[in-house]
């Protein structure tokens, strides 16, 4: 781990199915979450964007589990109908209990794996 904050801005292409864009959303955040806990320092900080939806309440629990704190943050320039917030989960802990050491994204990208 060599880094002290990860940013991940990623969206999907939204088709205006708010089950299907927030279900899209979470996976690509999931992804990122996966990245940051490879390359963050212990005591590092990750802000996501994501969309709020069925499959939102499950990430935050494992983002939870990985930062000693999180903060939701609804951008004022965001409209009130939308589902767009971020996290900021400050204070990386050690490797969350649901995560492996050896599953990371890093290594199935050296690896050629997809």
């Amino acid at each position: 781990p060599v880094f002290d904050v990860v940013l991940s801005d990623m969206a999907p292409a939204t088709t205006g199915i708010g089950f299907v864009d927030s279900t899209r959303s979470v996976y690509l955040a999931e992804r990122a979450l996966e990245i940051a806990i490879a390359v963050l320092k212990k005591g590092g900080f990750f802000l996501c964007k994501v969309f709020e939806g069925e499959a939102f309440p499950s990430f935050l629990k494992k983002y939870r589990g990985a930062f000693e704190r999180v903060k939701i943050i609804k951008p004022k320039a965001s409209r009130k109908d939308s589902r767009e917030i971020y996290l900021l989960g400050m204070g990386k802990k050690g490797q969350p209990s649901w995560k492996k050491e050896e599953d990371t994204p890093c290594q199935d990208i050296q690896s050629g794996a997809r």
